[in-house]
């Protein structure tokens, strides 16, 4: 009977009749699943902003509570994943076909869920917020609302301040909105994910090269790169969502920007990117690979997506 719900739940995404229907089912079972699914409906629309609410849901997920339904929430236009905690081998072993010294396995355990962006910021999404448009007049860039918001820095390394077209500046800047508006708790922010929830949402529980398995071929059913972007001379971020997604139904994970994540090295000179670009090869665009840029980069192959969580509640390095 669930697996019908389940069923209908994904002919008709946009529709929170039938969750809610599937909610009352597993109530009259006693099934806590049932609670979860009612708060993120009330949470999803125009009550974000209650911390009680919130603060359950995070219990729910804390005790073990796993949504059968993790459809985003959206808060401000951002479309955000549930990620459930866990715990995950980080890293690569060496003997992929393509691995790295910097990508030493290491075990790590995330003991709360967390939000995730279901792609990388858009254009449409940066405009709305901050109001600028970095990309602008730039080389390797298409125009458009559902384009990845590029030419953006992670922080000014040579004073460490948060520069208004830094993934930082933008992350302050819509946790000031959304608490403005009423539709994040006081003590809730957007930030960027650390390195380990990056990976182990890009993971979605598998041990492979990539979400999808170990096969660099199908990465073009996943993934925008080298292959079927620079060398088809589209040297440019494709649009987000073209691709399929991985099994927590985050897209974009593989390709298309490399993702700025919270990691700073070096006495701040260096930012730490996930994910792979257009115009990297297919063994760049790995699970578990990460590159290093000046924090101060800005280019047609950076980006970011954002995460939300209470302050303090990071997962992992």
């Amino acid at each position: 009977m669930e697996a019908e719900f389940l069923a209908e739940i994904a002919a008709n995404p946009d529709d929170w009749t039938p969750r809610l229907v599937l909610a009352d089912w597993l109530e009259e079972r006693g099934d806590p699943r049932a609670e979860m699914i009612r708060l993120q409906h009330h949470l999803l629309h125009g009550h974000w902003g209650e911390e009680p609410a919130a603060t359950r849901l995070l219990e729910l997920i804390a005790a073990g509570v796993v949504t059968p339904c993790p459809r985003m929430a959206m808060s401000g236009g951002t479309e955000l994943l549930l990620i459930p905690p866990g715990e995950f081998l980080m890293g690569g072993p060496k003997d992929e076909p393509v691995h790295y010294d910097s990508e030493t396995q290491v075990q790590v355990t995330l003991t709360t869920g967390f939000w995730l962006g279901k792609s990388a910021v858009t254009q449409g999404e940066w405009q709305r917020v901050m109001g600028t448009t970095p990309w602008t007049g730039q080389q390797y860039v298409v125009n458009g609302a559902n384009y990845p918001a590029t030419y953006i820095s992670h922080v000014d390394t040579e004073t460490g301040e948060v520069v208004s077209d830094s993934a930082l500046a933008f992350c302050q800047q819509l946790t000031v909105q959304e608490q403005k508006a009423g539709r994040l708790p006081a003590n809730w922010e957007y930030r960027l994910p650390t390195e380990a929830e990056w990976e182990y949402a890009c993971r979605a529980g598998t041990h492979t090269a990539y979400s999808f398995g170990d096969d660099p071929d199908r990465l073009k059913d996943y993934g925008w790169y080298r292959k079927n972007c620079f060398d088809l001379r589209e040297s440019y971020s494709h649009r987000v969502g073209l691709k399929r997604a991985n099994a927590w139904g985050l897209q974009d994970m593989h390709g298309n920007v490399w993702e700025w994540c919270a990691t700073i090295e070096s006495s701040g000179w260096y930012g730490v990117s996930r994910g792979g670009s257009w115009d990297f090869s297919a063994g760049d665009c790995r699970s578990a690979d990460r590159r290093r840029f000046n924090s101060s980069n800005r280019g047609s192959i950076l980006g970011f997506r954002v995460a939300l969580s209470p302050p303090g509640q990071a997962g992992g390095p």
